[in-house]
């Protein structure tokens, strides 16, 4: 039989939502007036979420079950190694490592058993509503090769992350905290190439399962016959990175609100011209963009007039043009 690609471009891949998201990830990252330590300050925040909320995935009943802190310790540990470590490329010898890390106790106990860690041998079960069985044992390594030629193609970033998260999922290779394995490698890939990571919602647990079980299935029969007809591996795409389109567009809206200008002037002779012209340029603001809560601030020591809030740097411009009397006038973006 033909080996199944991991996935079909032309049938999984919704290439209309990875342009939207290239495009806003080109504009965050070099935008001119965006405060880029700001966004690496909201993406990490986003990190440790992401990372309390893959552990959550795998507990039933939060409220019964409780949050184990040294699980979410476990997770923390793992991810900063894994940050520490990748470099754009994946081995097996890295997702060994980082699986152990993960999930300790499986460190510990396929160190003592085997000659160090390994992929499994043996079959397992997977329980669950509508459960899909893994790789059987004796596939694993085989597996995991071509799973590992997909992580390290050069294909776009998002298209890697989804799909290993995805036959992680599917091949099982560890004895235990493979969806917690999943969830990191796709985010570590996506961190590594200025993405922010994806956050799956506690309460969208249940929906999460489903679209993955489905893709799962998917998969298989296309591997057993040959069908491309469901539509649910694209659909398992799609939540993903939408899930990564509405956080970019969280990110920016964060970074708009929290602009930061300063007008500096050149030919004032006295004090009040500067309280004539933050004056005007305050009333400017309020006429064009009410309730918008921008900060208008004169420095009278510097000279200057800071600005903080959601307005561009040339509707800044454009609030500043009555001012002249032979006074210059420079609207310059703070983003470190």
């Amino acid at each position: 039989m033909t080996k199944i690609p991991l996935y079909n471009p032309g049938k999984d891949v919704a290439y209309s939502l990875i342009n939207d998201i290239s495009e806003k990830i080109g504009r965050i990252t070099t935008h001119p007036e965006y405060s880029q330590r700001l966004r690496k300050n909201i993406e990490t925040s986003l990190i440790v979420d992401a990372n309390s909320h893959s552990f959550t995935m795998e507990i039933q009943n939060i409220d019964n079950d409780g949050f184990k802190e040294e699980n979410f310790n476990d997770l923390t540990n793992a991810w900063y190694w894994g940050t520490k470590n990748y470099n754009g490329q994946f081995s097996h010898e890295f997702l060994m490592e980082l699986a152990g890390k993960i999930e300790p106790p499986l460190h510990y106990k396929q160190t003592i058993l085997t000659e160090g860690l390994t992929y499994r041998r043996d079959n397992v079960r997977v329980t669950g509503e509508s459960a899909v069985m893994p790789v059987k044992g004796l596939k694993v390594n085989e597996e995991m090769v071509s799973l590992i030629s997909l992580l390290n193609e050069k294909s776009n970033p998002l298209e890697r992350a989804i799909f290993g998260h995805l036959h992680l999922a599917r091949i099982h290779p560890f004895f235990d905290g493979n969806g917690r394995t999943s969830r990191m490698i796709q985010n570590l890939i996506l961190d590594y190439n200025g993405y922010p990571v994806i956050k799956i919602e506690y309460g969208e647990r249940t929906f999460y399962q489903r679209l993955l079980r489905g893709a799962l299935r998917d998969f298989n029969d296309r591997e057993t016959e040959q069908n491309y007809g469901g539509g649910n591996i694209k659909t398992f795409f799609e939540y993903l990175a939408t899930i990564e389109n509405i956080t970019l567009d969280n990110v920016e809206k964060e970074l708009k609100k929290s602009r930061h200008y300063r007008i500096s002037f050149k030919g004032i002779k006295d004090k009040s011209q500067l309280f004539t012209i933050e004056h005007t340029l305050r009333n400017n603001v309020k006429s064009k963009l009410p309730n918008s809560g921008i900060m208008v601030k004169l420095d009278q020591n510097k000279r200057t007039i800071k600005v903080k809030g959601d307005i561009s740097k040339k509707q800044l411009e454009c609030g500043l043009k009555s001012v002249n009397n032979g006074i210059k006038w420079e609207v310059i973006p703070l983003t470190d």
